[in-house]
């Protein structure tokens, strides 16, 4: 394994952090194993972004420095404590009053801000489509690391939070939906079109948001991008479900097709793409020469089809 440390981020955390994730589950962050980390200073980005309030029940938020890195030339987020939703809404004669919130994934050690975040949402936007960017706190990336490393060498899981998801984010997923409820009016969205989209652990998110109990406002319909493909308990009320994944993740193992499974036999609708080449993580706009370039204009044509986001329309 080779790896390379340039910036002030430290060294020796970050080769154990490689080595965790070599060594780890296949539902662990985009990193591979041979990599350089570069920390960089804050991209372009959106401007606008909204804080969320911190639920004072949650006792697992930290104060370490958020910082980007870069991972293969990509820009990464790590050590998030403070969430936020960006707006990026349509030009006034494009919206359509749907709205989608989107959750970047990164194994809740960082974030794929770019191709899992503001891609998507700068494509929802052209499409009419107002989207909101979840940045949604992470586990403390130096303490995740000695984390990891500890479970590994006594051989239990490496990560207790991948099964179903970092509770500090499912608050801020959770907040970010109660967030654009409440501001519907203002930005031009009818609160019966609001559905979320999620990459990988924003996935989990997602998931999280439409099947699990003590959610009080469900999205009225989601897109879940290379998600756990394992069995779930989906209530009769979900909502409709479109998903993809590669064919050739190692990550995310495929197996039985189980989640899409799991929708069928609750007679909720779903529709399912399993590319066959594009590996973890190819977000948006997907791997080049690989049909994952078609991944967003199946997502709108299953949203046409289905006249979602539809409100009180009979086929929903």
């Amino acid at each position: 394994m080779s790896f390379r440390v340039t910036g002030s981020l430290a060294s020796t955390a970050l080769t154990l952090f490689a080595a965790a994730l070599t060594m780890s589950s296949p539902a662990d962050a985009q990193v591979p194993a041979d990599q350089t980390l570069v920390e960089i200073s804050q991209p372009e980005q959106p401007a606008g972004a909204i804080p969320l309030p911190l639920e004072p029940r949650s006792t697992l938020t930290d104060g370490a420095k958020e910082q980007w890195i870069k991972v293969q030339g990509q820009p990464r987020l790590i050590n998030v404590s403070q969430p936020t939703l960006t707006p990026v809404l349509p030009a006034p004669g494009k919206a359509t009053g749907a709205a989608m919130i989107v959750a970047p994934g990164g194994g809740f050690l960082l974030l794929a801000m770019d191709k899992e975040g503001w891609n998507v949402a700068r494509w929802l936007a052209d499409h009419g489509i107002a989207a909101f960017v979840l940045k949604y706190r992470l586990r403390p990336f130096f303490e995740a690391v000695s984390e990891r490393r500890a479970a590994l060498a006594a051989g239990s899981s490496p990560d207790p939070f991948m099964a179903r998801g970092y509770p500090p984010a499912i608050e801020d997923a959770k907040a970010a939906l109660r967030l654009v409820h409440s501001r519907a009016e203002s930005w031009g969205i009818d609160p019966d079109r609001i559905g979320m989209i999620g990459f990988s652990a924003g996935a989990r998110l997602t998931l999280a948001m439409a099947i699990d109990e003590g959610v009080e406002i469900r999205p009225d319909f989601i897109a879940a991008i290379y998600p756990p493909m394992d069995r779930q308990e989906v209530p009769t009320d979900a909502p409709p479900l479109f998903t993809a994944i590669a064919a050739d993740d190692t990550t995310t193992p495929i197996g039985e097709l189980e989640l899409v499974r799991s929708w069928h036999r609750a007679a909720r609708p779903v529709e399912f793409h399993l590319y066959d080449k594009g590996g973890h993580g190819f977000g948006v706009p997907g791997i080049p020469a690989t049909t994952t370039l078609a991944m967003m204009d199946q997502l709108g044509l299953w949203l046409e089809m289905r006249s979602l986001p539809c409100g009180t329309a009979t086929n929903c």
